[in-house]
């Protein structure tokens, strides 16, 4: 694939293609990843494709060694343009080595080939939809992709066949068990302004002027209620899901459709068949560091929703703020909120308002209070938390005004332990979501192994032996099984005892850390900070703002190569971090978030089998950064972000 390293490519090699007939003879090699696990087709076979004549590259006429047919479940199978060198075949526009030639006597079978990752690519719009050729083969070959992010999981495009005329009034039929004030059909209104609309709930109603659109639920345990079916025919389109969510997301999709183009008249007829590849499609929001408010975030939920995120992880508390309200701890809102912008937190109020904004649009909310570390704000108003007999301790004057991992933490004690109870409490009131996050990340052992109290403590806690960590986990653990609620935290807490069995890993230093998890049989979700941490860089450090540090790309797609099929199971899918240590204003959040989680709804929600890599991806982008545009979101742009 694109993203193969070089050296593989002669490990990688099954297949060698060879088309026949073209106005520029153009060699194609078929590489079957040989990493463990991810191992398609038959080992030692070769095939050799001859005598192609048809549009695309489906069903393309194979001869193989073995006559058997090429298989990829997984749907790894890639496919590169190569050019015939001395000594073999070469990749275009590559320094990679020739491969061998290979011997032609074979026989037929069938290969149909996905993921294509092309070389020398332009692209041209053409009637709503991109149509993409590769320099050198013939006018009939050409994939047509809609300009759609993220992409759904099957399109069949019936690109010759008569569109559905977008003038003359649309009718919309709204079937049984569809609220009529559902944000879907808000959302598919504002679509179509300016269009005649009628809701006659299945039975009915006036007669129509122009086209119909159906929109049906359609009730199917077996199918994920976040898929949809959307078909758009001359004279109709019908939009099926299994519940409300699946309808929400292809209004999403018809929605880019409709808005493609300034004045987009007609939509081309079109089969979509589509489900989320990952359960979990996930940006985090730091409000510590740099506190923004409720109607900011609503922001970043509409645009989310816009893209199918499906996860909002609130960072609520941290060493430079504390932001929410906790039941017989007024100070924390007071004294532990006072940081850069001055005292600054949410009210229960404006909570409930967000979440309740956030389900609306089918986004659940998680919130995360950080602890047994990054709780200077905490122990500024409340010191009784902290280690408090270590020889020099003085309590924060305040929430922190540096950034960095800081010593202080909570001592393992009782009062701790009802604070914490107090806090997972008023979480439980005002989150509706399963999961809390407890943090467990970057704790400082420096006080505890000098505290006496600590020691003395723990004396008492057989279970937990010495490692304070464990004392966390497992109490935390406790408390909020109590109210039916599973612990996520960062991975360094999976290497401390007392994580309940159900516990979620959000894998964020490493790969390693993703691997790691996953061999202790742990759910997880992929933050890997090379990949998913987007308060780095996003281009060359001259010419971009301040950020944390790094280079941060997409390339790496969530779930890592050489899995079996059970540790697959245990990939949750992955999310985007908005750590705000130099997000000092809402525009340079979005800056940093925007476009690249675009890319990141893509790889969260597109099977790989449908990511064509990224000049394709940037094509569609084009047309989609509109929809950013459109809500005023600032963004990066993408010219030069290859």
């Amino acid at each position: 694939s694109a993203q193969m390293p070089d050296r593989t490519v002669s490990d990688s090699l099954r297949a060698v293609a060879d088309l026949k007939g073209m106005r520029h003879k153009i060699h194609i090699l078929v590489l079957l990843s040989a990493l463990p696990g991810s191992v398609c087709g038959h080992a030692n076979q070769t095939a050799i494709l001859d005598d192609c004549a048809v549009e695309g590259f489906s069903a393309l006429q194979v001869r193989s060694v073995a006559g058997s047919v090429f298989a990829c479940p997984s749907g790894s199978l890639h496919s590169q343009f190569w050019e015939r060198a001395k000594g073999g075949y070469r990749r275009i526009n590559s320094p990679t080595p020739s491969v061998p030639h290979i011997a032609k006597e074979c026989q037929s079978v069938n290969l149909v080939t996905a993921g294509h990752h092309r070389h020398d690519r332009y692209h041209r719009h053409h009637k709503g939809v991109y149509l993409e050729r590769t320099s050198g083969l013939p006018q009939a070959v050409q994939e047509v992709r809609l300009p759609l992010i993220p992409y759904p999981a099957l399109v069949n495009l019936s690109s010759k066949a008569p569109p559905f005329r977008l003038e003359g009034g649309i009718e919309v039929k709204v079937g049984k068990g569809i609220p009529e004030n559902h944000l879907a059909l808000a959302t598919l209104r504002k679509a179509l302004q300016g269009q005649r609309e009628v809701r006659t709930d299945g039975a009915g109603g006036a007669a129509h002027v122009g086209g119909i659109v159906h929109l049906e639920v359609v009730l199917d345990k077996a199918k994920s209620p976040e898929s949809y079916v959307l078909q758009i025919r001359e004279h109709d389109i019908e939009l099926t899901a299994p519940a409300l969510a699946g309808l929400f997301y292809g209004v999403q999709t018809l929605r880019q459709l409709v808005q493609t183009g300034a004045h987009r008249k007609e939509l081309p007829q079109v089969l979509i068949q589509d489900s989320p590849r990952f359960e979990w499609r996930g940006l985090q929001l730091d409000v510590s560091r740099h506190f923004f408010g409720a109607e900011e975030v609503k922001l970043l939920l509409d645009t989310m929703a816009t893209f199918k995120f499906n996860r909002f992880h609130w960072h609520l508390t941290d060493d430079q703020g504390w932001r929410l309200p906790v039941d017989g701890y007024p100070k924390l809102t007071e004294v532990g909120s006072e940081g850069f912008g001055g005292r600054q937190s949410y009210t229960e109020e404006q909570i409930r308002d967000v979440v309740a904004y956030a389900k609306e649009r089918h986004i659940e909310v998680m919130p995360e209070v950080d602890m047994p570390g990054h709780v200077a704000a905490a122990l500024a108003a409340y010191p009784q938390l902290g280690n408090r007999d270590v020889e020099g301790w003085q309590a924060p004057a305040g929430p922190l005004d540096h950034f960095g991992v800081s010593d202080y933490t909570l001592s393992p004690s009782n009062a701790s332990l009802a604070f914490m109870e107090k806090v997972y409490s008023t979480i439980g009131r005002l989150f509706e979501a399963p999961w809390v996050h407890i943090g467990g990340d970057e704790a400082s052992t420096k006080e505890w192994s000098v505290s006496t109290a600590a020691t003395d403590f723990l004396a008492t806690e057989a279970s937990s032996g010495r490692q304070v960590q464990s004392f966390f986990n497992r109490h935390a653990g406790e408390m909020l099984e109590r109210t039916k609620k599973t612990v996520i935290s960062w991975d360094e807490s999976l290497h401390m005892p007392g994580l309940p069995e159900s516990s979620v890993i959000m894998a964020w230093r490493s790969e390693d850390e993703v691997r790691k998890a996953l061999e202790a049989g742990k759910k997880l979700i992929n933050c890997d900070q090379t990949t998913y941490y987007f308060d780095h860089y996003q281009g060359s450090h001259g010419s971009e703002p301040k950020a944390f540090c790094c280079l941060t790309t997409l390339q790496q797609d969530p779930m890592p190569l050489g899995l079996n099929e059970e540790q697959k199971k245990l990939v949750l899918g992955g999310q985007g971090q908005l750590w705000s240590e130099y997000l000092s204003d809402w525009k340079q959040v979005e800056y940093m978030a925007f476009p690249r989680s675009l890319a990141l709804a893509e790889r969260l929600w597109t099977a790989p089998a449908q990511i064509s890599g990224f000049d394709e991806f940037e094509a569609r982008l084009s047309e989609r950064l509109k929809d950013l545009d459109e809500r005023d979101v600032k963004y990066k742009s993408p010219s030069n972000a290859r």
